[in-house]
């Protein structure tokens, strides 16, 4: 535990102080900041059949599709490339606590870039105490709903990206390879459940509609929390972090 805890001291303190940490930050919250534009500005000018924060966080898919790929893809890909990797492993460190680290540092860092959206959302209605009376506007069940399914799902991303990661001393390799992966899981429930043979049927119910995302986050803004895909996303996350520890055995075995 103490090797772990000093590796992930280690990769927080890398995440601080990289300038490229803070432009990732800087494109998350610019790409969150139009969807808020662009959904108030569809909430102000028709009715919708959701309320703004779910609006809102239904068109906040383009951050984590951004940010995640820019975060990840230099987990392990930088120390491969500047031999970093090898002063690591040098201290013993089994993989288990080399991968566990940088995947909370990352996480947590991933965690706290949604945590600091918080300020984009409630600064703007402050000044209008009105607006928040409103229940169509901001409802906060469905901020608490929605940034919960977020950072779940964003366990599953995370492992995802520090994959690709741990293939490949190419950072703009391993980027292309996560954002691809993200970006097809995010396309694959709408396309699937768009098919002529899934429009109504036991299949599309049971199961394709169900790995929809966005039908995942519109159960989550109204507080519905399906148990499978809970324990889908926390297996996945695992699976993925177990395949990149046996990339990492791989690369040094």
């Amino acid at each position: 535990m103490r090797k772990f805890c000093t590796l992930l001291k280690y990769e927080v303190h890398k995440l601080l102080v990289s300038p490229s940490t803070y432009f990732i930050a800087a494109i998350f919250l610019a790409t969150l900041a139009f969807a808020y534009l662009f959904t108030l500005r569809e909430f102000v000018l028709s009715d919708q059949s959701f309320t703004f924060m779910h609006a809102f966080l239904r068109q906040s898919w383009v951050s984590p599709l951004l940010a995640i790929p820019l975060l990840t893809m230099r987990t392990f890909s930088e120390d491969y490339k500047m031999g970093l990797m090898q002063s690591i492993k040098t201290t013993a460190a089994g993989d288990f606590s080399i991968v566990g680290a940088k995947f909370l540092a990352t996480y947590l860092f991933y965690a706290a870039l949604w945590a600091s959206s918080l300020l984009l959302v409630f600064l703007p209605v402050l000044p209008i105490p009105t607006i928040l009376r409103d229940g169509s506007f901001l409802a906060i069940c469905n901020l608490i709903g929605g940034y919960s399914y977020i950072l779940l799902a964003g366990l599953f991303f995370t492992a995802m990206g520090i994959f690709f990661s741990s293939l490949t001393e190419n950072q703009i390799l391993s980027g292309i390879l996560s954002f691809v992966a993200i970006f097809a899981t995010f396309l694959s429930g709408p396309i699937f459940s768009s098919h002529t043979l899934s429009s109504d049927t036991f299949l599309d119910r049971a199961f394709i509609r169900p790995l929809n995302i966005f039908h995942q986050m519109d159960n989550a803004c109204w507080g519905v929390f399906d148990t499978r895909i809970i324990i889908l996303y926390t297996t996945l996350s695992v699976l993925f972090l177990a395949f990149t520890k046996v990339s990492l055995e791989k690369k040094f075995n």
